[in-house]
């Protein structure tokens, strides 16, 4: 069917909606609302959709054609129907935005951020699907970029013996030093608190193996995780201060590594579901750990893009020899 004469009528915009992540556990009545508001738009080939330097305001359910994401000249990535573009940098609330090019003719669907801001408040299923969504294109990303997969690794040493079991302050304080983007909410964080186990291992101890299902959090407290995907091509090395699980239990994916104590490991345990139990009580801690996720992915992308035209650059050097 020619490209002009292709009809988007209600019904192909919902069963389109409903083909996204964060739609689909959606009821239909929900969906509909959604597909009300969207605005049909047609592009062609070559034109721009989202323009760098401008915040987004709104975001384009590919539903036909192909998109680039393009920022100060860098290509980011390639999207093809049933993507979303323009959601992370607006979740992020990123002031410069990016460009986004139609590769070839286009048709998508253009609903307000805001309005979608709105729908997750309402519906915790849709908070769900985005933190889900957000968390495998970072896992994509943390295995293009290869050895240490973009985490800067730990140089801790101990200086003194693992510490004494937290009281429920004690936990508070190291959850928001790892959650920053908590801020203030004492209530969210005193719930998490309350939810959190203490965990120690000796030296060489398995926190999981590679393929072992993913359910939970690891906060360090004290001592080192060393984490070695299937491999070997990947290795990590994590201290005090940070989180690990927190990708394959948000993706609802197997571990991709295999974590081990190095020389002993203090830390608290949270179980994924306890934690979305507490996001579905606290919306405002559920928005900022959807910001922070969505920062956190914008900034690996760029990463990822500029890693991959820095080793393209290294072979045609290469070649050119």
């Amino acid at each position: 069917m020619a490209f002009d004469s292709l009809n988007v009528g209600r019904l192909e915009r919902l069963i389109a909606l409903r083909s996204f992540a964060a739609y689909s556990a959606l009821s239909a009545e929900d969906v509909g609302a959604m597909a009300a508001i969207a605005v049909e738009r047609r592009w062609r080939a070559g034109d721009r959709i989202l323009e760098e330097g401008h915040p987004v305001t709104h975001l384009h359910f590919v539903i036909r054609g192909r998109v680039e994401l393009r920022r100060q000249g860098l290509t980011l990535r390639q999207y093809g129907p049933q993507s979303v573009v323009g959601g992370i940098a607006a979740l992020a609330e990123d002031p410069d935005g990016y460009d986004v090019i139609a590769l070839e003719d286009t048709i998508t669907l253009e609903v307000p951020a805001d309005e979608n801001t709105e729908l997750f408040e309402e519906h915790f299923e849709a908070v769900r699907g985005v933190l889900q969504g957000i968390a495998r294109q970072t896992l994509i990303l943390r295995h293009e970029l290869g050895t240490g997969a973009g985490f800067n690794m730990s140089e801790w040493v101990p200086s003194g013996p693992p510490p004494e079991p937290l009281d429920l302050v004690g936990r508070m304080a190291m959850l928001r030093e790892a959650m920053p983007f908590a801020g203030t909410r004492l209530e969210a964080i005193a719930d998490l608190a309350r939810e959190v186990r203490e965990l120690r291992l000796d030296d060489q101890d398995e926190l999981w193996a590679a393929g072992d299902p993913s359910d939970s959090f690891v906060f360090i407290s004290w001592g080192i995780v060393e984490a070695t995907t299937r491999g070997g091509e990947v290795k990590m090395r994590f201290g005090p201060g940070d989180v690990v699980g927190s990708l394959g239990t948000l993706a609802n994916e197997p571990r991709w590594y295999t974590a081990k104590a190095a020389g002993g490991l203090v830390g608290l345990r949270l179980a994924g579901e306890t934690m979305l139990d507490v996001f579905e009580d606290h919306f405002d801690l559920a928005l900022a750990m959807m910001r922070a996720s969505a920062r956190g992915l914008l900034a690996l992308t760029i990463m990822a893009a500029e890693s991959a035209r820095a080793a393209q650059r290294d072979s045609d050097i290469q070649v050119s020899v």
